[in-house]
Order: structure tokens, then sequence, then C-alpha cells
């Protein structure tokens, strides 16, 4: 939320007054009811909206940045057996990020925090030239959108976050196939 202290504010304001020491009568019809809504939930994953035909060109392919705020030195998007993965080399080292296609790909990463995350992650082309990765720290509030827009010898790194205790979107990053 941009703007916790406001849903604070309606937690002591509704859910603080009618908090108990007593736990509440059972009620069936509304557990099942809730039981069935829960399994309903879902985050839609990201799949290839297009099968662009640069796909290939620019697959484990590494593209490098010159020195910059973020402290990317150079990514490469590439497939598994398992789905797609992006490999990218910062200042605190490697991380390596499954990614599902329709579907999340989990694992764990130090990609943008110092501590290991566990992460669940879903990527697909948008169009011709951009591939959009969607992270999300799953025992977080976080995630994170990465576009990767490809031309030439070029990637346009675009990165940002739902929400962050500084800015949202972080400045376009351009790095250069080696």
């Amino acid at each position: 939320l941009t703007d916790m202290q406001a849903a604070l504010n309606l937690l002591w304001k509704h859910l603080l007054p009618v908090m108990g020491p007593e736990a509440l009568p059972a009620n069936e019809r509304t557990h099942k009811a809730l039981s069935e809504r829960l399994t309903r939930l879902n985050l839609p994953a990201l799949h290839d909206e297009i099968s662009p035909s640069q796909a290939v060109d620019v697959s484990g392919k590494i593209y490098t940045f010159d020195e910059n705020d973020q402290a990317l030195q150079s990514l490469s998007l590439g497939s598994t057996d398992q789905g797609d993965a992006l490999t990218i080399h910062d200042g605190s080292g490697e991380h390596l990020i499954p990614i599902g296609k329709g579907s999340w790909a989990e694992g764990v990463t130090t990609y943008g925090d110092s501590v290991p995350q566990p992460m669940a992650a879903s990527g697909g082309w948008v169009d011709e030239d951009t591939y959009r990765i969607r992270i999300y720290y799953t025992e977080t509030p976080f995630s994170s959108t990465l576009d990767l827009s490809f031309a030439g010898d070029k990637v346009h790194f675009d990165r940002a976050m739902h929400v962050s205790f500084g800015p949202t979107k972080m400045d376009q990053l351009v790095g250069h196939r080696k």
C-alpha cells in the first residue's frame, strides 16, 4: 500500500474494538464458503502473447551494462527444460531466476536484496521486442516487473516495484550484446 497509515487507521477503528479473548462460535457454512473462495484465488501467470522472430536471436546472449546506480553488470535470457531463465550479474553476484510460462516457477534469489528470498516468477513476450518478467517475493509483500526490450545488439532494461520504501520505478538501463 502506498498509504499504510490509512489501512492501520481502519484496523484500529473497526477491528480492534470487536476483538476479544473468546473464540468465535463455529459457523460451518461460512467456513466452507471461505475455503472455496481461497481455493479460487490466484495470481494470473504471464505467457507469450506472441512468438517473436527474435526470441531465438537473443536467447543465451549476454548483455553488459556500463556502471550504473542499480549495480547491474550483465544479464542473459535463456531457455531451460523447465521454462525460461534470467541470469543477472550485479554488485552482489550472480542471480538465476527461473521463469514459468503460463505458470509460476519457484526458486530462491538474492536479486534485489542481499538476503536469499523465496520467489516465484512468470514471464513471456508481450510484443515483438519486449519480454516481461513478474517476480513475487513470496514471503514478503514485494514484487518486481522487469521489461527487457531488445533492439539490434541492445537491450533496454526497465525495473519497477509495485511498492517500495524508495522510488518504485528505476531508471532505464541500456545493455550491449557482448
